[in-house]
């Protein structure tokens, strides 16, 4: 005699997993694979601003080597020599290049010749500080800066002018442009640019 069997009914919950279980595992299997690319992403985004800051670092450092360090020395020369003119060379009442005019038409050129070349040296550094300032231009960040370099730019530039002048000036007895006052507070300013340099390549600075 046949025994009838009762259907046998399926789990619920062992459904349910079975349903589930393949979507856990590939979403879990998604959010692996997102953290990972969001991992490779942000390590990519962090070398690339390091990559940035060393670049920004090493221009900043050029910019200073190349152009402000040099401004700097070459101020300190023309320090110099303009401190040793008018301590040994100066007419009474009178700048550098009127003592030199003065002394010249009295004297002649010969007996004036080592104030002559000291002068020379001191137009010398001034062009070149014209130059450097003229590459260095593009780059300038402080206001103060600018300003400064724009006066002494003035300053440099006449006093070089009034120089080639000078021959003409002996010869003719005509009197000499006016000059223009050298900034003092220019090498400040050219000390406060390599500041605001440095401190550009300080990470977060």
């Amino acid at each position: 005699m046949d025994v009838k069997r009762k259907p046998v009914r399926e789990d619920p919950s062992k459904s349910k997993a079975a349903v589930w279980l393949p979507i856990v595992i590939a979403l879990a299997g998604a959010i692996g694979s997102a953290a990972g690319w969001l991992y490779e992403h942000v390590s990519q985004l962090e070398k690339q601003r390091e990559e940035r800051a060393t670049t920004a670092a090493k221009e900043n450092d050029r910019l200073i080597k190349d152009y402000l360090a040099k401004i700097q020395l070459a101020l300190s020369k023309t320090k110099v020599i303009s401190d040793e003119l008018n301590s040994e060379y100066l007419e009474p009442g009178w700048g550098i290049l009127e003592s030199y005019v003065i002394k010249a038409s009295r004297d002649g050129h010969d007996k004036h010749a080592l104030m002559y070349q000291r002068i020379s040296r001191l137009i010398q550094q001034n062009g070149e500080i014209l130059t450097l300032l003229d590459g260095y231009e593009p780059y300038a960040l402080t206001d103060d800066y600018k300003k400064q370099a724009a006066e002494f730019r003035d300053h440099a530039q006449r006093y070089i002018d009034r120089w080639e002048v000078i021959p003409k000036v002996i010869v003719t007895k005509q009197q000499l442009p006016v000059a223009k006052v050298f900034p003092n507070r220019f090498p400040p300013a050219v000390q406060g640019e390599i500041e605001a340099r440095r401190k550009l390549s300080v990470p977060n600075g």
